[in-house]
């Protein structure tokens, strides 16, 4: 991504010739109405503006199914009440909308670790930046069919879950309790790997 944002700015001469940048995986779907629903959220003030996850394999088997219930409960549960509190919402794998003032800023695209979607996340949390959520923009994603893919995944979420925590979580913590605090502390009990808790609880 940050060779696609750097040769667009030396081609186009800057990284704001365009007003925002969708970013999806090459076999995303988005529903006919998708750009126009997101640009609705993106004009009405959010930055970032995330969507809809569905999934293009639910019935394939209960690994696929598994995974579109995950995705239902982040859209339904966590980032529609968070836009309905107007606290910051969550970046989950792509579908989403980031206004160009930001990769000029970041001089492209810096957000490199394992799960860069939870990184940006945090980046943007951590420096004032609220995400939106268009409930209306749908897109569809395809998910692992057989356990060994989807265990490989899962680990490498889980080792990028420390890399972010490792390189945003003090700066997190130390916004809770201040203006927009909630939401770092959002980002923080949402992302935290359940064993780490559990070993506090254990050992405290």
């Amino acid at each position: 991504m940050d060779y696609v944002f750097n040769k667009i700015c030396e081609e186009r001469g800057d990284y704001t010739c365009y007003d925002g940048y969708f970013v999806f995986d090459a076999d995303n779907i988005i529903d006919v109405n998708y750009v126009r629903e997101m640009n609705k959220v993106f004009d009405s003030g959010y930055k970032v503006v995330t969507s809809y996850r569905n999934s293009k394999n639910y019935d394939t088997n209960w690994i696929t199914a598994g995974y579109s219930l995950w995705f239902i409960r982040e859209a339904k549960y966590l980032n529609n009440p968070r836009m309905m509190i107007k606290t910051s919402c969550a970046v989950s794998g792509t579908g989403y909308l980031v206004d160009s003032s930001i990769i000029k800023k970041n001089h492209g695209w810096k957000c490199n670790l394992l799960t860069e979607d939870i990184e940006f996340t945090a980046d943007c949390i951590a420096n004032g930046v609220k995400i939106g959520y268009c409930e209306h923009a749908e897109f569809f994603d395809e998910q692992p069919t057989k356990f060994s893919v989807s265990w490989h995944q899962r680990m490498r979420w889980v080792k990028g879950y420390f890399q972010v925590y490792k390189k945003y979580g003090r700066q997190l913590l130390s916004k809770v309790g201040k203006k927009g605090g909630f939401s770092c502390f959002d980002m923080l009990m949402s992302n935290l790997p359940a064993f780490i808790l559990t070993m506090v609880a254990t050992f405290a």
